[in-house]
């Protein structure tokens, strides 16, 4: 997202909304992180679709982010964490595009 900020303000020649620490910042002060990642991406789009709207996708991304993060998705796990990586090696070849076409 910065190289965004940084190509976005190349391209509008105005100067970010936020400062370049909130981008990073953003997505972990706990007040903030669920409005600052989707603000600044909705500032960039402008300057490099100026007259166009906000895609869709940006808030549906936006929603199931927040969504997942305040429905505590990724904590319903309720195997062992030793389990994660013997887990992450198993059934690999389901994860691999094909090397030839079949």
């Amino acid at each position: 997202m910065l190289r965004l900020r940084y190509n976005a303000l190349a391209l509008s020649g105005e100067p970010p909304r936020c400062a370049w620490p909130w981008v990073y910042a953003g997505w972990i002060v706990p007040v903030s992180n669920p409005w600052v990642p989707r603000g600044i991406v909705a500032h960039i789009h402008p300057a490099s679709a100026p007259g166009e709207r906000l895609p869709p996708a940006v808030n549906w991304w936006w929603g199931l982010w927040l969504a997942g993060t305040l429905s505590g998705v990724g904590l319903m796990y309720t195997g062992s964490a030793d389990n994660v990586i013997p887990r992450a090696y198993q059934d690999v070849q389901l994860l691999q595009a094909p090397t030839r076409p079949s």
